[in-house]
């Protein structure tokens, strides 16, 4: 019984090893998108280059999704200094 995804396995191995694509997408992603903290804002515009650069691939029906992300979120902060004078510091 033949492969018959061997052509395009082909295709994929010498697009990986003969193409710098993937290594100018990923510069691309750490110099431009360099802080894509959740609720950064360039985790979205990061999102959404990769799903630009996928339907440039040919894929069909790229979307993003919203999701809830369980996270932390600064709250207030304090310090109280107890000797040599007791001061508190918020």
């Amino acid at each position: 019984m033949s492969n018959p995804y061997i052509e395009l396995d082909k295709r994929i191995l010498g697009e990986a090893y003969g193409s710098t694509e993937a290594l100018e997408t990923v510069t691309t992603l750490c110099d431009e998108y360099d802080s894509r903290w959740p609720g950064s804002g360039k985790d979205l515009e990061s999102c959404e280059y990769m799903a630009e650069k996928l339907t440039e691939h040919g894929l069909e029906e790229v979307h993003l999704e919203k999701f809830t992300l369980p996270g932390w979120i600064r709250g207030g902060s304090s310090l109280e200094i107890l000797e040599p004078k007791r001061k508190r510091i918020d």
